[in-house]
C-alpha cells in the first residue's frame, strides 16, 4: 500500500512539472513575439520618418491626418443667397455712381404725356452722348453736347389741339417742378427746319428729331439743376401730328 501511494505521488508530481514547463515555454514565446512586433513597429516608424524627411512620400501633420480620417459633418441647410435685382433690358451700368443710389433703385426722370398723346416708341436707360439744341438763327442751329442717361419717347398726337397749346401743356408742369426754360421757339421761322436743308443743319442730323416739313413747329428745352443730384435736361419738339420728348440726366 505504501509503495502504491509513493508511485502515485511520483506520477502526480511528474505531471505537474510537465504542465509548468509547458506554461513557462508558452510565456517565453509570447514575450519573444511581443518584442519582435515592437521592434518591427519601431523600424516601420523610422522608415516613414526618413521618407517624410527626404520627400519620398507625402506626409501630413498628425492633427491634419486625424482630421482627414474624421467623417465630415453633414452640411446644414442655409438660406438661399439673394442677388441684386437684374437691370431691365436696355439699361446700362449706373452712370451716377457718385450720387450713392444704385441705378436699379432709381427710375429715369419721366415726363408724363399730355391728353391726346399716344406713345409709339420709347427708349429708356441708355447711356449716350446727346446734342441738346439751344438756339437757332438762319443757316445755323446752336447746341451743346452732354453725356448721360437718355430717355426718348415719340408720340402720335390725336387730340386736335393747336401746337402752341400742346407745348404749353407739357412745359408748364415742368416749370412747376423747378425747371427753367433755356430756349423755346414757335413755327419754322423761329425754330428752323427739322430736315437737313441746303445751307444749314436741321434737327435730324443734330439730335434725331424729325418733324418733317410741317411749318407749325414748336420747340422748348428746359433744365433743372439741384446740388448733389443729376442735372436733368428736357427737350420737346412737336407739330400737329407728332411729338418728341428727350430727357438727358447728367451726373453731378
Amino acid at each position: 500500500m505504501r509503495v502504491a501511494l509513493a508511485v502515485l505521488a511520483g506520477v502526480l508530481l511528474a505531471g505537474t512539472g510537465a504542465e509548468g514547463v509547458a506554461a513557462q515555454s508558452l510565456g517565453n514565446v509570447i514575450k519573444r513575439e511581443a518584442e519582435r512586433e515592437t521592434k518591427r513597429q519601431a523600424q516601420r516608424r523610422t522608415r516613414e520618418a526618413v521618407q517624410c524627411a527626404t520627400g519620398a512620400r507625402d506626409c501630413l501633420p498628425e492633427d491634419e491626418s486625424a482630421k482627414s480620417q474624421t467623417p465630415a459633418a453633414p452640411a446644414t441647410a442655409s438660406a438661399p443667397a439673394t442677388s441684386a435685382p437684374a437691370a431691365s433690358a436696355g439699361n446700362v451700368l449706373d452712370p451716377f455712381e457718385t450720387s450713392g443710389t444704385p441705378a436699379a433703385e432709381r427710375a429715369p426722370f419721366s415726363v408724363p404725356p399730355i391728353a391726346g398723346a399716344t406713345a409709339v416708341d420709347h427708349q429708356a436707360g441708355t447711356l449716350a452722348s446727346y446734342r441738346r439744341i439751344t438756339g437757332y438763327k438762319p443757316k445755323l442751329i446752336s447746341y451743346s453736347d452732354h453725356t448721360g442717361l437718355l430717355t426718348r419717347t415719340r408720340y402720335d398726337l390725336t387730340g386736335g389741339q393747336t401746337p402752341s397749346a400742346m407745348i404749353a401743356a407739357w412745359r408748364e408742369p415742368l416749370l412747376r417742378q423747378g425747371f427753367v426754360v433755356e430756349w423755346q421757339c414757335s413755327r419754322k421761322a423761329q425754330c428752323g427746319s427739322s430736315a437737313y436743308h441746303q445751307l444749314g443743319a436741321g434737327y435730324v442730323p443734330v439730335n434725331g428729331i424729325n418733324l418733317g416739313i410741317a411749318g407749325d413747329v414748336e420747340y422748348v428745352t428746359v433744365r433743372r439743376t439741384v446740388a448733389g443730384e443729376p442735372t436733368v435736361y428736357v427737350a420737346i419738339a412737336l407739330n400737329r401730328n407728332v411729338a418728341y420728348v428727350d430727357v438727358v440726366e447728367v451726373a453731378p
